[in-house]
């Protein structure tokens, strides 16, 4: 999974959703934590690869996307979709599925993929 903020690093971003504690993002209903943090989220059916399980990419206005498999598990599309979250605010990882790991993408705060 990957995170793409659009904002180089150390410039402030637009982010206008507020930073929830890991505990409110493991638990809060998906659709309610999308809501909070300005999130939708889309399918995609370009990427099969089976170790990839979505990617969040901030949008200049703070928007958040995250991209997931069309036809993903829905129990593994939410567990990405929070780690993805939690990723992007800095939160503990070690409480989700040890096979999926985030990665931060950016390359002069340009959208590199």
């Amino acid at each position: 999974m990957t995170t793409v903020p659009t904002t180089p690093p150390g410039v402030q971003s637009n982010v206008s959703q507020p930073v929830p504690t890991i505990e409110h993002v493991i638990a809060a209903p998906l659709l309610q934590l999308l809501s909070e943090q300005n999130a939708t989220l889309v399918d995609i059916t370009s990427v099969k690869e089976p170790w990839f399980y979505g990617q969040l990419v901030e949008k200049g206005s703070g928007a958040l996307i995250l991209a997931m498999p069309v036809d993903q598990d829905p129990t593994e599309r939410d567990a990405a979709a929070r780690l993805l979250i939690a990723h992007f605010h800095g939160l503990a990882e070690y409480l989700f599925p040890a096979h999926m790991t985030a990665t931060t993408v950016v390359n002069n705060g340009e959208d590199v993929l």
